[in-house]
């Protein structure tokens, strides 16, 4: 007698029997659910898994489909392995890197030898389709790692390899499509068939990958231009440059080497630096009374004011008196103030508000620095520098 487990599916609340060693794909036939965008991956037991995962024991289920935030990784992860593909396809010695997400898709740094012409973008983006088209199937491998690191090595893949190598795991999992092979951490979907709808555009000197919408999948989502935002990740990339770290790999070679303050110290004295240039170009405007530092991290913000200040808000803003300048570290703005009020919860949680213009901040500081042509003396705690003068 063939051996069965029970699979309780929260989709539709019911449970059913299947044999044992079933793939969730196939419960979810077993079900008859009808998703709209159809399923992408599954939860068993709170834990995402790709629709290839075969269950031995009685588990809870939950399919998910692009409209959820764990199954659109699934999506857009599928379609970068799809892309990497397509570009080995048509450039051979080209390399592609995904960067980062922007302007509702992911930009890509195209490196073939010149800047990517529509041209370019056409034939990848043909090659994609017809490897959609195709339905090849996404083959995930487990392989000791000693193994996988050799396989990345001998195609010259050596991000993967220094990531292998730091991860510390016995056994390695990556995928291949039609030969083409690459590591990723999460699922992906059973084949190239389940992709129905994507989008590859020229944007500035690279590519944007664009996908659905995750609130509405029908469509693509609506592409917003983000220049700054892509100027601060081209920053941060030259900033990587500098430090020697470009990828996870390197940081974990550098940790393991003792060189993780040696990191830290430089990374925060670029960040000083780039606050400083920030700070003397908004001293070069007149007129301006505050600034306003919004941030997604609560430390993020506490690390820019210096300790001085942080919000439990996810955005929250900061009233900062203007006309001065950085010199060790941005608590001078902060502090240099004739008129602040702080109140400090349990939480940490501050509000600044602040009224006057105050003098240039540095070791240097005098009356002639100062804005205004009359003044009042007020000292002000800076951290080892003392304004002399405000605004009455």
């Amino acid at each position: 007698m063939k051996q069965e487990i029970q699979i309780y599916c929260k989709n539709s609340q019911k449970t059913k029997s299947f044999p044992i060693g079933s793939s969730l794909f196939e419960i979810y036939k077993g079900f008859d659910l009808q998703m709209p965008y159809g399923v992408v991956s599954a939860k068993v037991n709170n834990h995402v898994e790709g629709l290839n995962f075969r269950v031995y024991h009685n588990k809870d289920v939950e399919y998910l489909d692009i409209s959820s935030e764990s199954g659109l990784r699934t999506y857009v992860r599928s379609l970068c392995f799809v892309l990497c593909k397509a570009v080995a396809d048509v450039f051979p010695e080209g390399k592609i890197l995904l960067e980062h997400p922007v302007s509702k898709g992911f930009y890509c740094d195209l490196r073939i030898g010149h800047e990517p012409t529509l041209d370019d973008v056409a034939r990848i983006k043909q090659r994609m389709s017809e490897i959609i088209s195709a339905d090849l199937p996404f083959h995930r491998i487990e392989e000791h790692s000693t193994d996988a690191i050799r396989l990345f090595e001998e195609r010259g893949m050596t991000d993967k390899v220094k990531l292998l190598r730091t991860t510390g795991r016995l056994y390695t999992n990556y995928y291949t499509l039609d030969g083409f092979v690459d590591y990723y951490y999460g699922s992906l979907l059973p084949s190239t068939g389940h992709l129905h709808l994507f989008d590859l555009v020229k944007y500035y000197d690279g590519l944007l990958l664009r996908f659905p919408d995750k609130e509405n999948p029908a469509v693509l989502g609506e592409m917003v231009k983000q220049e700054k935002m892509l100027d601060v990740f081209k920053e941060n990339h030259r900033w990587q440059e500098i430090i020697g770290v470009s990828t996870v790999g390197d940081i974990n070679e550098a940790i393991r080497e003792g060189h993780a303050t040696e990191l830290i110290n430089v990374a925060e004295a670029l960040q000083e630096k780039r606050i400083a240039r920030i700070a003397d170009d908004i001293c070069s405007r007149p007129g301006v009374r505050v600034v306003l530092i919004a941030g997604p991290r609560r430390q993020a913000r506490r690390h820019s004011a210096n300790g001085c200040l942080s919000s439990s808000w996810p955005m929250a803003s900061i009233l900062i008196p203007c006309r001065s300048t950085i010199t060790s570290s941005t608590a001078n703005i902060l502090r240099a103030t004739k008129k602040a009020t702080m109140t400090t919860s349990r939480s940490m949680r501050s509000t600044w508000s602040c009224s006057t213009s105050i003098c240039r901040l540095s070791s240097a500081a005098n009356a002639s620095n100062c804005p205004a042509s009359t003044s009042t003396p007020v000292h002000v705690n800076t951290g080892g520098n003392t304004c002399n003068c405000a605004t009455t």
